[in-house]
């Protein structure tokens, strides 16, 4: 493993357990330079590390861009047995904030998917701020559980809970959990279109909040009306 890669978990325990400990420095560099292979164990280490959404690996959620800067902090291990990654004894925590302004949307690109992930059909869709987003993951004996979801949107509210048992393969691990969420009249008034397709998704009722429940696996996720409770996180 890395000299930089063996000083990370120490860097942390630092910052938390002693208030007079200077704080490591900000990682900085593309997401790769935040993986450090080592014989035993992969080390994912970040700490206050800037990147863009629009250069993240990720695919784009019902085939919108995301954009804006983030800010990542992260100390995951995950053990290595015959050089192949030990699941269940992946264990470390990592939290994403928006530092910027951050959009899904760009006014343009029309929903590419349906919320089940059947086509679209080219559905309007202008955009969302996501701006102060905050979402933190805890990760133990192979379930990655969001512990925190923060978003103080004025035009959609929302709470969200999901745990992820953690596959080798990861398209096929599973999911379980729930969006709840709620459009405002400052949505209706910006975009009455948008407010429209937020109420139309399908989505169980009960209140004015609209509730989805999230299963099947990371590579085919289901998105099923029903009221459910986002336990894990909100």
């Amino acid at each position: 493993m890395s000299r930089r890669a063996a000083r990370a978990p120490l860097a942390l325990l630092g910052l938390l357990g002693c208030g007079g400990a200077d704080p490591p420095s900000p990682t900085s560099g593309p997401i790769e330079s935040i993986v450090h292979i080592g014989p035993t164990a992969v080390q994912l280490y970040a700490y206050h590390h800037r990147l863009e959404l629009a250069a993240l690996p990720i695919a784009a959620p019902l085939g919108l861009p995301l954009a804006g800067p983030i800010e990542l902090d992260a100390n995951v291990s995950i053990p290595l047995v015959s050089f192949q990654p030990d699941v269940r004894r992946i264990y470390g925590r990592a939290a994403v904030r928006c530092v910027g302004h951050c959009q899904l949307g760009d006014d343009r690109t029309p929903l590419g998917a349906s919320l089940d992930g059947s086509p679209g059909g080219e559905v309007a869709f202008s955009h969302l701020d996501l701006d102060g987003l905050e979402a933190q993951v805890e990760i133990k004996r192979g379930v990655a559980r969001v512990t925190r979801w923060a978003w103080s949107s004025t035009e959609l509210e929302t709470a969200v809970g999901l745990e992820v048992r953690l596959a080798r393969d990861p398209a096929a691990s599973a999911l379980d959990g729930c969006v709840r969420f709620r459009p405002t009249a400052a949505l209706a008034a910006r975009d009455p279109r948008l407010h429209t397709l937020a109420t139309l998704t399908g989505a169980a009722q009960d209140d004015g909040w609209y509730y989805l429940r999230i299963a099947g696996t990371a590579g085919a996720p289901r998105l099923i009306a029903a009221r459910c409770e986002p336990t894990s996180g909100g």
